[in-house]
């Protein structure tokens, strides 16, 4: 009998046997089962008991580029205008294109260089870009990622105060509008239930002034004085409580 001859297959739905997981690798156990040429570089195929084993190569993740490296990277400082970051760019690139290099060793190197290059100048091409705008644009989009950033940390307040100054500017930029309304909104939610925690407060409803300081801290917690005002509320029911014990 041939050595290298194996079981036949067992049934379609027995194929996929199990799923492994060994050395922070996936591995799918199959019989039977061929595996698409284009993935086989992503794979490694071991045999065992009539089986064979597939696990998955995962090659590493590199982490993108901060604009701080980048710069380090092109030699440049941080306060580099787009026009100089240009320039630098593209006599590092001619300096170090791998045509340029006649030796492997040394036309290796160069391409790691040039890639690390590529990869500086693709990080900071935001910063190239803004060369280009007007000065009303590059207001608008420094306000507008100010105001991003203030929406999603629930900043609802200050974010309502830069949204109205780009609708001032141009009403039409972008989803300005939108997210102006919404953040309207919620700041007016705000608005009355912290007016409401403030009465309760003054007429010594502790529970209920917590309820509404509680929602307020949820959408907002750094909305006025909410977290001050909460604790002082959480304070009084616990002495109320000793007291009426």
């Amino acid at each position: 009998m041939n050595s290298c001859q194996t079981n036949p297959s067992p049934r379609r739905h027995n194929r996929s046997k199990a799923i492994k997981n060994a050395n922070a690798s996936v591995g799918v156990e199959v019989y039977g089962v061929g595996v698409m040429p284009s993935l086989r570089r992503f794979l490694s195929c071991t045999w065992n008991n009539n089986c064979v084993i597939i696990k998955a190569i995962i090659p590493p993740i590199e982490e993108p580029l901060i604009a701080k490296d980048a710069y380090q990277i092109l030699g440049l400082p941080e306060n580099a205008s787009p026009r100089r970051i240009k320039e630098q760019y593209r006599c590092l690139v001619k300096r170090y294109h791998p045509d340029r290099w006649p030796d492997p060793a040394g036309r290796l190197k160069a391409a790691e260089t040039f890639r690390q290059i590529s990869d500086a100048y693709q990080t900071l091409l935001p910063v190239v870009r803004q060369a280009g705008l007007s000065l009303q644009t590059r207001r608008l989009n420094a306000l507008y990622d100010q105001g991003q950033t203030l929406y999603k940390q629930k900043k609802w307040t200050q974010a309502l105060v830069v949204f109205t100054e780009i609708v001032a500017i141009d009403p039409a930029y972008k989803d300005t509008l939108t997210l102006l309304r919404e953040a309207r909104r919620r700041h007016q939610t705000l608005l009355t239930l912290y007016t409401e925690a403030e009465q309760c407060l003054q007429q010594r409803q502790w529970a209920a002034a917590k309820e509404r300081l509680e929602q307020i801290a949820q959408q907002d917690p750094h909305y006025r004085e909410t977290s001050q005002k909460l604790k002082r509320a959480k304070r009084e029911l616990v002495r109320q409580g000793f007291l009426e014990r």
